[in-house]
């Protein structure tokens, strides 16, 4: 059993999606449910995921993980893992362009953005606020 009064944030949650645009809203997804429990709004969890998978799958075209934590503290702690040592980094996106928002969406959107090597490639580190979890 979860106990709530925990202060730390623990994995609960974690699945690895292949490198197929298939994979985005099976991420998004499995976000918004993996969070459900905790009756907090996900738009901004399933947009976060949304952008970090599909940067780590277009510019990989390797798997990638995503690791959900519980919420702790005011805050949901998400990591996606790709193959990739090169660190996401901003685009100037000109006004007609389809694409390269992603992390500047991503950055403004979460309380800390972190990227931290590891072995084989890298995690991308987010925590985004919520308000008050209602386990269910």
């Amino acid at each position: 059993m979860l106990d709530l009064e925990d202060r730390h944030a623990h994995v609960f949650a974690s699945s690895q999606f292949p490198a197929a645009e298939l994979s985005v809203p099976k991420a998004r997804r499995f976000a918004k449910n993996a969070y459900e429990c905790f009756k907090v709004p996900t738009d901004t969890v399933e947009l976060v995921v949304s952008e970090l998978v599909t940067n780590g799958v277009l510019h990989t075209q390797r798997p990638v993980r995503v690791t959900l934590f519980t919420p702790s503290n005011g805050l949901i702690r998400i990591e996606v893992a790709d193959t990739s040592s090169v660190p996401p980094r901003r685009r100037r996106a000109g006004p007609e362009d389809e694409s390269g928002r992603g992390m500047e969406l991503t950055e403004a959107l979460s309380e800390s953005f972190e990227v931290a090597p590891i072995p084989g490639g890298k995690v991308v580190c987010v925590s985004i606020a919520i308000e008050e979890v209602i386990p269910t």
